[in-house]
């Protein structure tokens, strides 16, 4: 149900073949099952001929990776995928790092600026393509003042650095996620080796997922900075989290950093307030409840709390939380409101930018009232910066409450020709199923038919049903199929 939501951040920036090839892959990957040609061009409405070119060039591209075998197999005309998940993504990231966008991304994280005509010439691509590519990634980005110009032959990044910094850290780890390093700029093992002297000095350990995403988020930092491009200055809170609650540790990480590279201290100061944004940084240097403890009366403190005891209020029952989870919810809140005062208003994370999408299907109005509550708890957050508060703050809410709890409910009516005990399995598995997705009140009682918004029926005589609610016939042993249109009423229901 959620295929449509696997999708690569700047995916509508790739050209027509990269975006094809990845579809195709992703349609025979999510697929439990091999997929007829005919299924194939229904769902990427191309031409059997197409398809046909772009698994053969797909099974290619694998094969130059170094695998014997291909990809995608053809067994009597039925596709499949033969590999695993660590194969599709190699697949996948094989296929998007041959696209222009990827190729200038990474010429302009390493370079002061790129080129124009040089960035044409060597990558075999003509100059009208790479000024319409960067008119629609304008087009993206210009809402957050950020702009991709041409100028006397330079290609650059121009707006807000603490802006640049994250958009690049957020789009090559969310593109790579660690496969591959695109930082030519700056060695990999010098990062690596930097964040682990920094656990030895600092008394952390951190996983090595986890160290991989930072590598690349000091890396962004460090070829900007030596790039000459700086940060200018940083936000209010950073005298108050450098200077009173972190000061030693500040200092710590500011001297083992200058060992490894020669950059500003300012960039060095931005990098280590980028990670006071991050919850986990809290947890591995245990300064979690030191934090809490000294943002005490504090109003961006008292806002979160505030935020909390609002969602507690309308819904008790699905936010019941013990005091430790109290607290990582409140940390959490608060590391999304300082990413705020940090970025601006970028409505993602590097971590994953797929929230909109997810809620645009299973919960609509999720971050329409978290970003009112948000007007109510928050007087003085600017309104430009709502938007992106109120994805951070629905990721840290979406660990401790289901999201459908903020849409609307649906009463559903159970009429059925069969055993009383047999309807109540029937109704139990019903909820069971969609009580993860949606609001859901299933009524049997006939006393509530005319409040019903979906009537349910086993039974073929509909005679004697209200005429103006909306019925699906089902049978008592729920098929797959019945499921799924049932499924897909609630989610254009809530949409409405």
């Amino acid at each position: 149900m959620l295929e449509e939501l696997n999708e690569n951040f700047g995916s509508e920036l790739y050209d027509r073949d990269s975006r094809s090839m990845t579809n195709i892959c992703r349609i025979i990957f999510d697929y439990q099952n091999p997929i007829s040609i005919n299924s194939l061009m229904e769902k990427t409405k191309l031409t059997r001929q197409t398809i046909y070119k772009y698994i053969h060039e797909i099974n290619q591209i694998y094969r130059n990776i170094g695998h014997a075998n291909e990809i995608i197999s053809n067994v009597n005309g039925q596709y499949y995928f033969k590999g695993n998940s660590f194969d599709y993504a190699e697949l996948f990231l094989r296929i998007i790092s041959n696209t222009v966008l990827t190729k200038l991304a990474i010429a302009l994280i390493n370079n002061p600026s790129v080129d124009f005509k040089e960035f044409c010439f060597e990558n075999f691509i003509s100059q009208s393509t790479v000024r319409r590519l960067i008119t629609n990634i304008n087009n993206r980005i210009n809402t957050f003042n950020l702009a991709i110009t041409i100028k006397n032959n330079s290609i650059s990044v121009v707006g807000s650095e603490n802006k640049i910094r994250y958009v690049f850290a957020s789009y090559f780890w969310r593109t790579f996620r660690g496969l591959y390093w695109p930082f030519t700029a700056v060695d990999k093992d010098n990062i690596i080796n930097l964040i682990d002297t920094l656990g030895k000095k600092l008394h952390f350990t951190i996983k090595s997922g986890q160290k991989i995403e930072l590598a690349y988020i000091f890396a962004v930092n460090i070829c900007r900075a030596k790039n000459n491009h700086s940060i200018g200055h940083i936000t209010p809170f950073d005298s108050f989290l450098v200077t009173k609650l972190f000061s030693q540790l500040a200092d710590n990480f500011e001297q083992v950093s200058k060992e490894f590279f020669a950059i500003a201290e300012i960039d060095i100061r931005f990098i280590f307030l980028w990670l006071s944004t991050l919850p986990q940084f809290y947890s591995i240097t245990d300064t979690k409840t030191l934090f809490l403890q000294t943002l005490k009366d504090k109003k961006i403190r008292n806002e979160s709390t505030k935020f909390i005891e609002i969602i507690t209020k309308a819904d008790p029952e699905s936010l019941k939380l013990i005091p430790t989870q109290y607290n990582q919810l409140l940390l959490d809140l608060i590391c999304g409101r300082l990413s705020v005062e940090l970025f601006g208003n970028l409505p993602f994370t590097v971590s994953d930018l797929n929230l909109n999408k997810y809620t645009n299907i299973l919960a609509p109005s999720y971050i329409k009232r978290i970003s009112m509550i948000i007007l109510k708890t928050h007087p003085s957050i600017k309104t430009s910066d709502i938007k992106a508060l109120a994805i951070r703050y629905g990721w840290a809410l979406a660990l401790f409450m289901p999201i459908h709890k903020f849409e609307r409910t649906i009463n559903i009516y159970l009429d059925t020709d069969i055993l009383i005990d047999l309807e109540s399995q029937m109704k139990n598995q019903l909820r069971n199923i969609l009580c993860n997705f949606f609001n859901i009140e299933i009524e049997t009682d006939i006393n509530r038919l005319n409040q019903a918004d979906l009537i349910l029926t086993t039974s073929l005589l509909t005679d004697y049903l209200p005429l103006s609610t909306p019925k699906i016939q089902i049978h008592p042993q729920l098929s797959s199929k019945e499921l799924n249109v049932i499924i897909k009423f609630c989610e254009d229901l809530i949409k409405v």
